[in-house]
Formats: structure tokens, sequence, C-alpha cells
């Protein structure tokens, strides 16, 4: 059978909705669970390519209810690091009308929050904070299909309209309107290139709510060392010449500022604490830099750092460059762009200070 008839088949059997499994709810998971996604993962490399998804990490599932049917099956594919459950990140996703008047092929955010344990729904003002975040982000050519909206009626429930409001865009079938399967194929396609450019944006820590990629690769790097049998082990942060090209251009642009400031100033960062001694007259101030293509926000630091700069303060300093752009390749990039904020002299707020991991020791009893 060709998805087209597949998902068509779920419409019809929507109307026969019951929260028991009947026989119409047990095909209509078949449908769901099964044999939907095997077409998607049928397709294979030409969807992974455009969403820029590793075979190892493309994640293909769907879900209709266990104990209680839902009202609203969904299909969804995404990156299996960033999106291991359907409650956490972006993802594609087909949704399916409460009544089976027809379908949405999605571009969707988790719409819940995981508070100590428990799922609840996303503020209408996050949720409409984050899907406008992502419409900016996206190309023009799908803002240009006609055939796109970013209104979704899928019915009356809570999960409707949790679904409703965490989507950026989508494509609508009617019920008895779906096309051929190439152009299903054709859309999925699309849908996953735009998914790719999102999953790029958090990857730099431009997304909202996100840590900086440094915090998010530390963060990374310690569950591997501490936990690696839940460990993703997918290594989304920069590669190491990324890091190093956000490093240098983070360097040039505090020198720059400093420069301008009247101070004459030396590279330390080799062999110190701090990475630049400005001086000016008879001051001399220690410099931390930090520079990051994320947001202006959580910095690392280490013991040594923090130790020395709560020493020498008010001599001191940190400057860090957000927003610094990569382009050309991740084995060689490109460094450009940066906004500068500078805190001279810098007082470390203990409040601001959040410990990311522990060393424990552990004695004999």
């Amino acid at each position: 059978m060709a998805i087209r008839e597949d998902l068509q088949r779920v419409l019809e059997l929507q109307s026969q909705y019951d929260s028991t499994p009947t026989d119409a709810m047990k095909e209509r998971g078949l449908l769901i669970r099964s044999t939907i996604p095997s077409q998607i993962r049928e397709l294979g490399t030409p969807l992974r390519t455009a969403a820029h998804v590793g075979e190892a990490d493309f994640l293909v599932e769907g879900k209709d209810g266990i104990t209680r049917k839902a009202r609203v099956p969904w299909v969804r594919f995404a990156s299996k690091g960033r999106s291991p459950k359907a409650t956490i990140g972006w993802y594609v996703v087909w949704l399916f009308r409460e009544d089976g008047s027809g379908a949405y092929l999605a571009l969707a955010h988790a719409s819940t929050i995981n508070v100590g344990g428990n799922f609840v729904d996303r503020s209408l003002e996050e949720a409409s904070a984050l899907t406008q975040w992502a419409r900016q982000r996206l190309t023009a050519d799908v803002a240009a299909d006609s055939r796109m909206t970013t209104k979704l009626e899928l019915g009356f429930g809570s999960l409707a309209k949790g679904y409703e409001k965490t989507t950026a865009i989508a494509l609508f079938y009617p019920n008895g309107g779906f096309p051929s399967d190439d152009q299903l194929f054709t859309d999925m396609q699309k849908m996953a290139a735009q998914l790719s450019r999102l999953y790029e944006f958090d990857r730099l820590g431009l997304s909202p709510g996100k840590p900086s990629p440094e915090v998010a690769g530390a963060l990374q790097l310690l569950e591997e060392i501490s936990s690696p049998q839940r460990s993703a082990k997918q290594g989304f942060g920069l590669s190491q010449p990324e890091r190093r090209a956000v490093e240098l251009r983070a360097m040039s642009l505090a020198i720059e500022h400093l420069s301008k400031l009247g101070y004459t100033v030396e590279d330390t960062s080799r062999n110190k604490p701090y990475d630049l001694v400005a001086r000016k007259d008879d001051e001399e101030v220690f410099v931390e830099v930090k520079g990051t293509t994320g947001n202006l926000g959580g910095i690392l630091l280490t013991r040594n750092e923090v130790a020395h700069h709560k020493k020498f303060f008010p001599s001191n300093g940190l400057i860090v460059v957000s927003q610094i752009a990569l382009s050309n390749t991740q084995a060689n990039p490109v460094a450009s762009g940066g906004l500068v904020n500078a805190q001279l002299p810098w007082k470390i707020d203990d409040l601001q200070l959040q410990p990311i991991c522990y060393s424990y020791t552990v004695v004999q009893e």
C-alpha cells in the first residue's frame, strides 16, 4: 500500500475513534506505529541528507496512545540525539485531525516541559516565542509556498491544543486530497531541510533557552565521562577547529576593544589563569576573554580562573564576544562578526556561579 493510501486510511479510521482497543483502533495503531514509520524509513538517504542526520541518529516513530487511545495520533522523524522523545526538541511530524477531516505535515516542537518528573504544557507565551523564532529563521522558499500555514486546527482536546501552539509551520492535506507519493516525499524532504536549519541554530547556541555551545559541550563531555551508558555520544557541539576560530576571533575583538580604551595589551592566555593583561599609565588589569556563537549568557570558568579574578578584583575584567558567525566548513571554519560585552572591573557574583560537575571522594567504610 502507498503511503498516501495509509495516511488516508488513518483519517477514515479517525471517524471511528474509541479510547479502547476496538478493531478500528487496532488497525489505526498498526498504521501509526509500524506501517507509516517503515515507509518513511524506506525513503532513506534523501530524507536523512535533507535533515543532515546520520543513519544511526535518524529516529522515526509513531504513537497512538497506550492505555487510552489518543484522539490525535502522530508519526514523526527527528535526530535521535536532539529529540530522543517527542517531549524534547524539534521534529517533523504527521498530525491527524480528531474528526478525520485532514492531516498536517508539521515542523513542531515539544509541547510540554519536564518539571520535577511531571510533564506540564508550555505556556502560550513561551510557545508563541518559540514558534515565532523558528518561523523567522526558515528559508524564503518555504515562506513563499502558498500551501504553508502557521495555523492548525486539530480538535478540541488538550493534546490537540498543545500540538497546535508549538507548531512553527505545516502543510495541510484534506481528507481525500492527498497528492501522489512522490509529492508527499518531496514535501517531507522540504520539511527535513528546514528541520536541519533549526538543528544548526541549536548547535550554535542560538535557539531560545539553549545554553552556549561551550556549556552544552562541557555538559555532554561530563555526561559521557561519568555515565557513558546514558550518553548519546553524538558530538553536536562545535568542532575543535570551530572552537579555535571562535576563540581567536574573540581575542582579536577583545584586544581591539581594550586598545580603543587606551590600553597596551599583552596576550597571556597560554600560561596564565587569565587571557590578557591590559596596561595604561600605572593601571594593570587582568582580563578574561570568552567567545561564543551563541547569545550572551552562560560561560565556562575553571576553578583557577574564578580564584584569580576574585583575588585581583577590581584590577580585573571580563570580555565576552557573543554571536560570532562561522562560515566555510567545520573542518576549515572562518569566524567573523561578534558583539563585545565588557565588564571592567568584573566582580564575580557567587549567585551566578553554577556547578556543572562534582568530584566526590569515596572512603572505605
